[in-house]
C-alpha cells in the first residue's frame, strides 16, 4: 500500500493493461484486506481514495482470471468499502431478484459515470423501500410534496426508515 497515483496508475497500465485515464474505478486491497485504495480519472486529474479498516477486512469480489480484472456496479463497489459482504446480501431472502434487477448488469446500461452514480442512487433508496416494508410508490410521492419544503438539516428525515415510522397509517409492504 505505499504507491501513490502514478505508482498505481503504472500498475494498472503494465500489469492489468487497461488505461487509467478510462474512468474506471481500480480497486486495491492489501494481503491483510485491511486497507484499500481505489483510483479513477476524473475530468481534470486522478483521484485517490484510501481507506484503513481498523476491525474486520475488506471482501474480495469475485476475480475474472481471464480478464485478470472483476466488474462490479457502483452499489457493490460501496457495500465492499463499507464492509458489508455482497455474497451474504445476495443469498437472504429478502433482497429478491425484483430489487437486484438494475444491480448485477447495471454498469452496462448507464451510459456514463454520472448516469451510473444515479442509478444507483435510486436502486439504494428502493431496496431500502424493501427492507422497510414501505411502499416506494407511497414514499416517493411524499418526497415529491415535502422536499420542496424541508432543510437541509432535515434531509435524513425524508430517507425510507423514516417515513415508515412517521406514516404508521400507511400499510406497510411485505418482503
Amino acid at each position: 500500500m505505499r504507491l501513490g497515483i502514478n505508482g498505481l496508475s503504472g500498475l494498472v497500465r503494465g500489469q492489468l493493461h487497461r488505461n487509467p485515464t478510462s474512468g474506471e474505478v481500480f480497486i486495491f486491497i492489501n494481503r491483510q484486506r485491511d486497507k484499500t485504495k481505489l483510483l479513477r480519472w476524473e475530468k481534470t486529474g486522478f483521484v485517490l481514495y484510501y481507506k484503513r479498516l481498523e476491525a474486520g477486512t475488506f471482501e474480495l469480489p469475485a476475480w475474472d482470471k481471464k480478464e485478470n480484472s472483476c466488474r462490479l456496479t457502483w452499489a457493490e463497489l460501496a457495500m465492499i468499502i463499507e464492509g458489508i459482504s455482497i455474497q451474504q446480501i445476495q443469498r437472504r431472502k429478502r433482497f429478491s431478484p425484483k430489487v437486484g434487477a438494475l444491480g448485477r448488469r447495471n454498469y452496462l446500461f448507464a451510459g456514463s459515470h454520472e448516469a451510473a452514480q444515479r442509478s444507483a442512487m435510486i436502486y439504494t433508496f428502493m431496496a431500502t423501500c424493501k427492507i422497510n416494508h414501505v411502499n416506494p410508490y407511497e414514499w416517493l410521492k411524499w418526497v415529491m410534496v415535502t422536499l420542496p419544503d424541508t432543510k437541509m438539516s432535515e434531509l435524513e428525515n425524508l430517507f425510507p426508515a423514516n417515513f415508515a415510522k412517521s406514516h404508521p397509517e400507511i400499510e406497510p409492504v411485505a418482503s
